[in-house]
């Protein structure tokens, strides 16, 4: 289950006063088939809720239904039932709620996680950005522990990350001035648009050593995206393959959601292991995992990656004239005219990193 038992009853009770809600609201708005019922039961009894949640762990983590109705003596109906129940309980759980905080205090302490892991220092990280293509297309911050502090999904898997972005309500969220504290910002990759609440890598770097060390120290923080989602994929098979038939699209976004909550909750609750090994499935699973063709995962130095899933984002041929990045850098030179005074020019966050690296003489690490 890739959780100890102590975790597992600690999330059931989280979730409890949902499931039963759930569980509850089918039961009482399900018709009567068969009138004169005497048995309201199944044969086999009543099927517990840490059965019906246990079910649902096992069946996100990869597992084929038909493998659960025998390990757990259920129907094949009772397990998508149960799914159901459980996904429902995540989602309206507030504790599991994903949301970036408003709380300046709060961010500055991301940024200090992020300033630990940094060789360079920088301490201006309000999370990594990214995306990842599964069954959807989800677009998501995290921060040092690469727990997920908001995500988006609202397009299909063919969308580029910046027409993405440029779209969702993390953009919002992001230029809404005062949210971000004063000198903080999240870092993305090339695939998005240098502004003031974003600090992109500097294109075609070959040659100039001061510009390709901010480089390397800018991924050294950013790379924290990735390995959050080479953990969730890696912790969640369900990711890895397609959807199963008939799953609507409201109930795939649902489900990724609802495996983001759940990877934050097990990272809360001490299980931060990078390690591939930690999220191995069972050869059963594993079995069932390879016939759906689900996709590899990499183990590397700084933890797990799912390059398959992530580096089909970028999709410079969404916007084959640059006209959207055109806009975008004439509204920021704007801003920067702005915030700036007659003597001054308002320094941009990669700028100003930029400047700390040259200042420091700063260069990438040969490992």
């Amino acid at each position: 289950f890739f959780l100890s038992l102590q975790n597992f009853f600690k999330l059931y009770n989280t979730i409890e006063p949902a499931l039963l809600a759930a569980i509850h609201s089918n039961t009482a708005t399900e018709p009567t088939r068969v009138k004169n019922i005497k048995k309201i039961h199944p044969i086999n009894g009543v099927i517990q809720n840490t059965v019906r949640l246990a079910c649902a762990i096992r069946f996100w983590a990869g597992a084929d239904p038909y493998d659960l109705s025998c390990m757990f003596g259920i129907a094949y109906s009772q397990v998508f039932e149960s799914i159901n129940y459980c996904l429902q309980a995540v989602s309206k759980t507030d504790a599991l709620r994903i949301k970036y905080p408003e709380d300046h205090e709060v961010q500055k302490e991301i940024a200090e996680g992020f300033k630990q892991k940094s060789s360079a220092g920088f301490d201006c990280c309000g999370g990594g950005l990214d995306g990842l293509l599964v069954p959807t297309y989800l677009q998501a911050i995290c921060d040092h522990k690469r727990r997920f502090l908001a995500i988006s999904i609202l397009y299909g898997a063919a969308s580029s990350d910046l027409l993405a972005f440029e779209g969702s309500p993390l953009r919002v969220m992001l230029e809404k001035e005062g949210f971000l504290a004063p000198g903080l910002c999240i870092f993305g990759d090339n695939a998005y648009v240098n502004r003031e609440f974003l600090a992109t890598p500097y294109p075609n770097v070959s040659g100039n050593k001061e510009k390709d060390a901010y480089n390397f120290f800018h991924s050294q923080l950013r790379i924290n995206i990735e390995c959050a989602f080479g953990i969730l994929v890696s912790r969640w098979g369900f990711l890895k393959k397609k959807a199963p038939k008939k799953y609507s699209i409201a109930k795939i976004i649902s489900t990724v959601s609802c495996l983001c909550s759940l990877h934050n909750f097990l990272i809360d609750n001490g299980n931060e292991s990078y390690a591939l090994s930690s999220y191995r499935p069972t050869p059963q699973d594993a079995l069932a995992l390879a016939f759906e063709g689900a996709v590899d995962v990499e183990e590397r130095m700084d933890g797990v990656r799912v390059p398959t899933l992530t580096g089909g984002g970028e999709h410079f041929d969404d916007d084959p004239t640059r006209a959207v990045r055109k806009r975008i850098t004439r509204i920021t030179e704007t801003y920067q005219r702005r915030m700036g005074d007659a003597d001054n020019t308002y320094v941009l966050p990669r700028e100003a990193m930029f400047i700390h690296v040259v200042n420091n003489e700063l260069r990438r690490l040969i490992i």
